[in-house]
């Protein structure tokens, strides 16, 4: 199992980083890897709404299902893809007031491959950790610029 977790502070308010991030749309404007994603439920983003994502994973795109497992509007998300015989994860993002107007976006998460790529995981580990803390960048530059 691989576990990440960071944060980073972005200047703007908090209501509009969880919009931001509420839509899973906005995915591969900053995450690496995130090649589509597209809410499969209609209406805001609530527990059981669920998303399709494609990432490419060692080369190759995967499609995940991926479900809103717990969500306190304007706060905190938690989804989870465990559909892939390949790839499972859960992450979760915590939007705060930060300092002067700015929101403190936490996100943590664990992931698990299976099967043989599992001979692989110390290397996904360590992709997996530089490729976090690369998007928290990418997360503030998008919501940063996007003024």
């Amino acid at each position: 199992m691989v576990s990440v977790a960071g944060s980073v502070e972005i200047n703007r308010p908090t209501n509009q980083v969880f919009e931001f991030l509420a839509n899973p749309e906005n995915g591969p404007k900053w995450q690496s890897g995130l090649t589509e994603s597209k809410l499969l439920t209609e209406g805001p983003v609530r527990v059981g709404s669920q998303f399709k994502e494609t990432v490419k994973f060692l080369g190759r795109p995967i499609e995940l299902i991926c479900e809103y497992v717990e969500v306190e509007p304007g706060r905190k998300m938690v989804f989870k893809s465990d559909n892939s015989k390949t790839l499972q994860f859960d992450l979760t993002f915590l939007v705060e007031p930060g300092q002067a107007g700015a929101s403190r976006v936490t996100v943590s998460g664990h992931s698990h491959v299976s099967g043989l790529l599992r001979l692989l995981e110390p290397l996904f580990a360590l992709e997996v950790k530089s490729a976090s803390r690369k998007e928290l960048q990418q997360l503030k530059a998008a919501l940063e610029g996007a003024g």
